[in-house]
């Protein structure tokens, strides 16, 4: 594939992959489509955050040409879209803060 069209793919591959990864990562009292959701998002945000500056990063240094190669694609995939991972992980793992409200 050339270009970045192979990037959305794998998006959708691993958000796919990622719901019975979240059955067993999350925290028992958090509801199943809860943590899906946490996790969905909070893995996107930060992933198309990291895509847009390593592309960025990677073009102004003139190493655009690096993503043509296979070992290239793979450390741009690892870059970002493990933090992402990482961090929706921990954040699903955890138990839920209960705050009171206000007046209880």
């Amino acid at each position: 594939m050339s270009g970045y069209s192979w990037a959305p793919l794998a998006w959708i591959v691993l958000l796919i992959v990622s719901w019975p990864y979240v059955e067993r990562a999350r925290y028992h009292d958090m509801s199943q489509v809860a943590a899906y959701l946490v996790f969905v998002t909070t893995f996107s945000t930060l992933a198309a955050i990291l895509f847009g500056m390593v592309t960025t990063v990677a073009a102004s240094l003139g190493r655009a040409r690096m993503l043509d190669h296979p070992v290239g694609i793979l450390l741009f995939l690892v870059a970002v879209f493990l933090p992402g991972l990482l961090l929706g992980r921990w954040l699903i793992g955890r138990p839920l803060r209960r705050m009171p409200l206000p007046g209880e």
